[in-house]
């Protein structure tokens, strides 16, 4: 069937293990699909309803054309072993099972039936390019706002909505909301708006690694609605479902540019303080006092085992306020911010407030935004 480097087949089987599922619920789906070309390539895919990953690599020879699906998770692990550097592949017709062999090391392996394999999801047509750094940034800064137990499935979502020159990233799971903006080449001078599980799609960065510009494609169903996006390099693809859920929840109706407090701080020594708190608090709370030029940071009290109080300058316009946050939630807000410093906007002690990050003239950077409600207390 073919003849292969080992490292480049390891290094493939590495890369597209994660789209072969633990728990199936077809059986079918713990397979690996190789698929022999023409031009001296095989492709391998994988899918588990949540994505479809595919992978063309070269190989040294090609000894016949077909197409063969065989147990993922046992295929890597015999390839890991093998000791030689040159693997080869072929059926044995007698046994009706495929032979991976090196030198004096040769494994067998059953194939699962082609029919028994599911319809994957389908590329569609090129929209345009994006950098993937800008991408993942992005993902990384609306992830932790997306509701991660899918209960409901548009809050367990990033809306990508993409524009002339922009592409705006929006999460929410009501307590806390996420906004960010990036930029892509636009090929067809189209907008396009699209709900993408945030799970899946936070499996983008762990899977394109590598720096450069990555293809997006988006494939309409029968109702005219997007089904489908991808995002692909020369060899490699990955395609995830769209959502199919009522509408995004109206979130532009809850920033506002009128604040009575603005915070200015710094963003690392605040995270740290946090970090600190977040060892002796109780029920995920902390609270902040904005007073004096100060922020006060305390957690737990005197009844309980232990507790915090520590404190960090800062600019304050505006009352001093008490606040106390849901510890988690602040953190994931502050973390994406790559500036040093970042203001903190309220109305209200038990309103939204609004972290935002500023550059070294302490102007707003709008590529970024987050709202966090204060917990009552």
């Amino acid at each position: 069937m073919l003849n292969i480097e080992k490292e480049i087949l390891l290094d493939a089987l590495t890369w597209i293990i994660r789209a072969v599922p633990l728990r199936p619920n077809i059986q079918a789906l713990e397979g690996i699909v190789i698929k022999t070309n023409s031009d001296n390539t095989i492709t391998l895919s994988a899918y588990n309803n949540e994505l479809y990953m595919e992978n063309t690599i070269p190989v040294k020879k090609i000894i016949s054309e077909e197409t063969i699906i065989v147990p993922g998770k046992l295929l890597f692990e015999m390839i890991k072993t093998i000791p030689s550097s040159e693997i080869e592949i072929k059926k044995d017709e007698k046994l009706n099972k495929f032979i991976i062999s090196a030198k004096k090391t040769r494994f067998t392996i059953s194939s699962i039936p082609l029919e028994e394999y599911p319809q994957v999801l389908a590329k569609g047509e090129i929209i345009g390019n994006i950098e993937s750094e800008e991408l993942f940034a992005a993902i990384a800064k609306t992830y932790n706002a997306s509701n991660h137990d899918e209960t409901v499935p548009v809050l367990a979502s990033i809306k990508m909505t993409f524009l002339e020159n922009k592409v705006q990233y929006d999460s929410t799971d009501r307590f806390r909301l996420a906004k960010a903006i990036g930029s892509w080449e636009n090929l067809n001078n189209e907008e396009h708006e699209v709900l993408v599980g945030s799970r899946a799609i936070n499996e983008l960065s762990k899977a394109f690694k590598d720096k450069g510009k990555l293809q997006i494609a988006l494939k309409k169903g029968n109702n005219g609605k997007n089904t489908t996006i991808a995002f692909s390099t020369k060899n490699r693809l990955i395609i995830l479902p769209l959502l199919n859920v009522e509408k995004f929840p109206p979130i532009e109706t809850l920033f506002t540019n009128k604040h009575n407090v603005v915070v200015t701080v710094n963003a690392r020594q605040l995270l740290e303080c946090l970090y600190r708190a977040s060892i002796v608090s109780v029920r995920n709370r902390v609270m902040l006092e904005y007073k004096d030029n100060e922020i006060r940071i305390t957690a737990g009290d005197d009844k309980d085992i232990a507790s915090t109080s520590e404190v960090i300058p800062a600019s304050i316009i505006g009352e001093s306020q008490k606040v106390i946050y849901n510890i988690t939630y602040l953190q994931d807000g502050i973390t994406p911010v790559n500036s040093e410093n970042i203001n903190i906007k309220m109305n209200e002690p038990r309103k939204p407030n609004e972290i935002v990050a500023i550059n070294d003239k302490r102007k707003e950077i709008d590529n970024y935004r987050y709202l966090i409600v204060p917990i009552s207390s």
